[in-house]
């Protein structure tokens, strides 16, 4: 669409592939991190669950499985979390230790939560320190880092819906010129001074396009 809308060839396609890549970069970055607060939210909900099989008995490595049962149910066995509780339950029946199952989901994700809740709980099996305490603690700020993601995200909804406006309109405008009003654009196509100033063109809306996504994104950094 941008090679037809810009050059009127189809072809320029390849020529437009290196400018977008900033902007494409950007966008799986995005979904990396929506994927790890998706992951950091159903992981408070494990803790929950994990939490209520301790105190009613359970061994650590009976209530990661039983908290692993619940999570299907409530998010189905398709989600994130329950995938993961699933390896870490698969290794302990091969023989390995729960802590370094935990270990490991914590190296997979790059959660910093996940890493320091690892780190703590792998030293308080070994001491055989609290765990509901730990596990507690760990849960409360989660909730804490989510409750405070989620105040930003409210205060600034006004300012990334205008952002998001910001970055369609000039698509909207050039379509429009280009199929509605072509004889604006007619000029600027089949020539080398044409294809120069639509390359600079594109080029200033992916760089302005990430630009608005950074000063939107104020509460959306890296989990």
């Amino acid at each position: 669409m941008f090679s037809l809308m810009f050059y009127d060839n189809i072809k320029f396609s390849l020529l437009i592939l290196p400018v977008v890549v900033p902007y494409i970069r950007n966008y799986k970055k995005k979904a990396i991190i929506k994927r790890k607060e998706k992951l950091l939210t159903e992981f408070r909900f494990a803790l929950d669950f994990i939490t209520t099989g301790v105190l009613a008995g359970l061994s650590v490595e009976r209530a990661f499985g039983e908290s692993c049962k619940s999570l299907k149910e409530m998010f189905g066995k398709d989600a994130y979390i329950c995938k993961e509780l699933s390896l870490i339950m698969n290794k302990i029946s091969l023989g390995e230790t729960i802590e370094s199952g935990v270990k490991e989901f914590a190296q997979r994700t790059h959660i910093r939560e996940l890493y320091d809740f690892a780190e703590v709980f792998e030293i308080s099996k070994r001491t055989g320190a609290d765990m509901t305490k730990i596990i507690k603690n760990t849960s409360e700020v989660i909730v804490d880092k989510i409750f405070l993601k989620e105040e930003v995200l409210t205060m600034t909804t006004s300012k990334r819906f205008e952002a998001k406006v910001m970055k369609v309109m000039p698509l909207v405008i050039i379509g429009y010129l280009r199929w509605g009003a072509d004889n604006y654009f007619k000029n600027l196509y089949h020539n080398s001074f044409g294809i120069l100033v639509m390359t600079l063109a594109i080029i200033c809306y992916v760089l302005a396009s990430c630009w608005l996504d950074k000063i939107a994104d104020i509460g959306g950094g890296e989990v």
